[in-house]
């Protein structure tokens, strides 16, 4: 009997940290990083849509109001209080489309330029998806608005800049580690040798795949420290002139090159 209540206990704090990993991301008020703007909902929860107003906390007034589903989104707001962007970072939408909307630019309530997966994609399986949601931005900075302009990287390792008050793209590049040849896939990863390892391809952003769909690869043993690859581990990689020259944190899930394999 004791066995067994320990055992009950361990499953439990196994499932418990597992539990709230894709739990749903919610926020009812967005605050600018001068803290006088605040944009909040007011409608009553479950009542759609939703519909929220920009309060200054200055003059105690409301400035103006605009609707939509923002609570599990990131909303950053100007220090003068009259443009919002609304990125959708984490999005909650269960089936991926090329047509859902990601990026939203307002001017005082006004939606004035809007952007859908497949305007910032060149392949919208690009993403890493879970139970509930699904990302697509490399989330190595807090997303902020810096001298009127929004900065994001996707991962295709595309840099997007973007003016805020028009939401135009201001520049567009590719990461240095990207060129001509480069190798930019997920899959298992097995160890050979000390240098030597090798991938099965399961997702592909960027480079020519053999056949085989196995590439082999020389990197250094200190950057694949901390994984365990006796046995295959999922990883993301880069790869140049037959050398891995980044270990990205990305699950790219959709396994893109081996769906295509199949069919």
């Amino acid at each position: 009997m004791i066995s067994v209540i320990l055992t009950l206990v361990s499953l439990i704090s196994l499932i418990g940290p597992a539990a709230t990993v894709d739990e749903p991301r919610y926020q009812w008020k967005f605050t600018s990083d001068n803290g006088q703007y605040e944009l909040k909902m007011i409608s009553p929860l479950g009542e759609r849509p939703f519909v929220w107003v920009l309060f200054d906390n200055k003059s105690k007034k409301t400035l103006y109001k605009l609707t939509g589903d923002f609570a599990s989104r990131t909303a950053l707001i100007s220090d003068d209080g009259m443009h919002i962007v609304v990125i959708d970072d984490w999005s909650e939408r269960r089936v991926v489309s090329k047509d859902l909307e990601m990026l939203l630019f307002f001017r005082n309530g006004v939606l004035t330029k809007k952007y859908l997966l497949d305007d910032l994609l060149k392949d919208t399986s690009n993403i890493s998806e879970s139970v509930s949601h699904f990302s697509w931005l490399v989330n190595d900075d807090r997303l902020t608005l810096k001298n009127g302009k929004i900065s994001l990287t996707t991962y295709e390792l595309t840099h997007y800049e973007f003016d805020l008050p028009t939401g135009e793209i201001i520049s567009q590049s590719m990461d240095s580690l990207i060129g001509s040849d480069t190798i930019y896939v997920y899959g298992p990863v097995k160890k050979k040798t000390e240098s030597q390892y090798e991938i099965e391809v399961c997702h592909r952003i960027y480079g020519k795949i053999p056949p085989t769909g196995v590439i082999y690869f020389e990197a250094d043993p200190q950057k694949m420290r901390g994984y365990r690859l006796e046995h295959p581990q999922h990883l993301t990689v880069i790869i140049n002139d037959g050398k891995c020259v980044a270990v990205k944190p990305f699950i790219l899930n959709q396994c893109n090159y081996r769906k295509n394999r199949r069919q």
